[in-house]
Order: C-alpha cells, then sequence, then structure tokens
C-alpha cells in the first residue's frame, strides 16, 4: 500500500470462527480460501487498496500465504482481539486516513460467493441512496 492511500475495502477477517469449528478465512471452495476469494473479488472491482482487518499478528502470515499476488492489502490488527465486527468497523472508520473517503465497500471473510458483479452493483444502488445528516 502507498503510505496515506486511502483505503477502498474493508475485509473483516478478525473472528473466531467458533460457530464453524475452524478458521473460516482459511476454507476453501472451489480449491481457493474465502479470505483469497473475498479479496480477489474486492479487488476486480476496483476497490483497492483493501484493508484487511485480522485479530493476531499469525494471522497477518497464515492468510497472506493463501492471498493472490499483486492485491494491495494493508493488514491491521483490531485493537480489541475478538471484540466483534461492530468495534472493528468503528475502528477502520475512526481511522484519520479514512476521513476524505466517500465510501468504503465492507464485507465479511465468509462470504466466498461474492464476485466483482455485486460489488459493482452494491456501489451503484448505494449512489441512488445518499443519505445526509437531515434525511434521518
Amino acid at each position: 500500500m502507498i503510505y496515506g492511500e486511502c483505503m477502498k475495502s474493508l475485509l473483516l477477517a478478525g473472528g473466531r470462527s467458533s460457530r464453524m469449528g475452524r478458521d473460516k478465512a482459511l476454507i476453501e471452495v472451489g480449491g481457493v480460501a474465502c479470505i483469497a476469494r473475498v479479496a480477489s473479488a474486492l479487488a476486480a472491482a476496483g476497490c483497492e487498496p483493501i484493508r484487511i482487518a485480522v485479530a493476531q499478528p499469525e494471522d497477518v502470515e497464515r492468510y497472506g500465504a493463501v492471498m493472490p499476488d499483486g492485491l494491495d492489502v494493508e493488514w491491521v490488527l483490531d485493537a480489541v482481539t475478538h471484540a466483534g465486527p461492530i468495534e472493528a468497523l468503528i475502528e477502520a472508520l475512526t481511522d484519520p486516513l479514512v476521513a476524505d473517503t466517500d465510501s468504503i465497500q465492507l464485507c465479511p471473510v465468509d462470504v466466498p460467493w461474492v464476485n466483482c458483479r455485486f460489488i459493482l452493483r452494491v456501489r451503484e444502488d448505494s449512489r441512488l441512496w445518499r443519505f445526509t445528516s437531515d434525511t434521518c
């Protein structure tokens, strides 16, 4: 990642996967780990740089080993390990580098069938529904 460049997407990968019984990020679908599938879809949709929020430093190495080469990724550690997705989202959105970002594509790690077309459709639909502080 180029220092100072704002993330365009946030991939949440810091969960325990306790209900799944094993690490969801590393489960393979069609021979590709979930984290790699989701990150590739975000990249194909032009959502780089991708910030990937993980729980522990070891996750960066484990997840990085299954990621495709050439993706523009910034790895960040959750300030509070396993605090939950809301906390990870708040932490990411309060980062000073995000202040000038118009929108961020949020994606959990456990949606292996998400694809570029879906992400582009969400982006297009979100432009139709711009909210302001006086909307609500």
